[in-house]
């Protein structure tokens, strides 16, 4: 997406993941279908008589507290506040999953026996902390590369022969049965 040049701003490229694209095309359409004109603001008053015109701070502040008003949050609410508490939220999910994960996963261990495993982890669960959703296609991705790893170094750690179709269904399967007979070196 490029941002226009502005006063004592220049003109600059910023990249931007699908779901904000969706939105911000929604959001396009909707302009169009209200008359406002392109040239406008991309966030402007969409209202009559100042259709159009530039979204102040205090707009955008009184908005924010009519919502919590409405929501029948009855503390302080502004931007600041928002950034905040998305600050605080955003650390308490990435102490959340470690949590549920610490009663099936012994990280310790992992991090000490499968350090490539551990680091893949490590960067799906830092991706969940920061926005589950829109990083949602890579943390799937670094976990699958997580456990393909971790699959892949137990097997030879324990000798566990490798499957003649060695996917990782295959290869998962292979390690479980070893395991289930007793057969781990």
């Amino acid at each position: 997406m490029i941002v226009p040049a502005r006063q004592r701003k220049p003109e600059e490229r910023i990249a931007i993941d699908s779901e904000t694209r969706e939105a911000l095309e929604r959001w396009m359409d909707v302009r169009l279908k209200l008359n406002i004109r392109p040239t406008s603001r991309l966030f402007c008053v969409i209202s009559a008589p100042t259709k159009g015109s530039p979204l102040y701070s205090s707009c955008v502040r009184e908005s924010i507290r009519d919502r919590a008003l409405h929501a029948g949050i009855d503390r302080r609410c502004n931007p600041q506040s928002l950034v905040k508490s998305g600050i605080e939220h955003r650390s308490d999910s990435r102490n959340r999953v470690q949590t549920a994960m610490g009663s099936y996963l012994d990280t310790e261990h992992l991090q000490n026996q499968y350090p490539d495993a551990y680091e893949k982890w490590e960067s799906a669960v830092d991706l969940y902390s920061i926005h589950p959703v829109r990083n949602g296609p890579k943390i799937g991705v670094d976990c699958r590369e997580a456990m393909v790893l971790f699959v892949d170094a137990a097997m030879a750690k324990h000798g566990v022969p490798t499957p003649k179709d060695p996917t990782p269904r295959r290869k998962v399967g292979a390690l479980l049965d070893a395991t289930n007979d007793g057969t781990l070196q």
